[in-house]
């Protein structure tokens, strides 16, 4: 634990901590749907696109109101191992581990693709460069400061073990939850240990050079991949 530091101030704990509820529950239980319903009544719809945008614009903007302190603190890494080398040994861990978390869930389920990946590969072939921004971009720099540097950050203070275990959790039910809900089929959370590796290697980036920003890349380069392959597909 003492190899471990968080130069996250006060207040900018209390803020992390307020708005990760936010983000993973009411935006997407209460909020959306508020602010979908009242476009609605003024003769307005929004698509899946328009709702994502919506989603992360407010998240990123929280972000940079609240946490910006916390993210030029982070820049500088607070260990000896590189960042750009540590990006590339995360992105392809996590292309080998969800090599063998894919052979699992198919064998469990006949199929490979999960409701969250087919919603934002359809996203994708609405509007690429919306889900550019909101993908490669936004998401990946709100989702690291809540669920590695709020949650993991936080835990990994007091205790490395849980710190990994509950942010992987949380972070693989943020991405299906909603599945849940909209279907009622509590079965797609199968799906969850497809983001086991992601949540590992992240939080394990963040670690190893103490720098927000290395996870923040690692989740970039995943998502843009993973969009430029559904882009290919088009």
């Amino acid at each position: 634990m003492k190899d471990f530091t968080l130069p996250m101030k006060i207040r900018e704990k209390v803020a992390g901590w307020i708005y990760l509820p936010i983000h993973t529950v009411l935006m997407s239980l209460i909020i959306l749907p508020a602010i979908a319903y009242v476009l609605e009544q003024n003769g307005n719809t929004l698509d899946t696109v328009e709702l994502n945008t919506i989603y992360y614009v407010i998240g990123f903007a929280y972000v940079l109101i609240f946490m910006m302190p916390y993210l030029r603190e982070n820049f500088i890494m607070k260990k000896k191992a590189p960042m750009l080398a540590t990006v590339f040994i995360g992105y392809f861990a996590v292309r080998i581990m969800s090599v063998v978390v894919n052979v699992i869930v198919l064998v469990l389920t006949s199929q490979v693709t999960n409701p969250n990946s087919e919603a934002v590969s359809e996203a994708v072939a609405m509007s690429i460069p919306t889900m550019v921004a909101v993908a490669c971009i936004m998401g990946p720099i709100v989702e690291e400061v809540l669920f590695r540097g709020v949650l993991f950050g936080s835990i990994r203070t007091k205790n490395r073990i849980w710190a990994y275990i509950v942010s992987v959790v949380v972070f693989a039910v943020y991405h299906l939850w909603g599945s849940v809900l909209t279907t009622g089929d509590w079965s797609v959370l199968i799906f969850m240990i497809q983001y086991v590796p992601h949540g590992i290697m992240l939080a394990w980036a963040y670690e190893r050079t103490g720098s927000l920003w290395t996870s923040i890349f690692l989740h970039m380069l995943i998502n843009t991949v993973s969009v430029l392959g559904t882009v290919s597909m088009l």
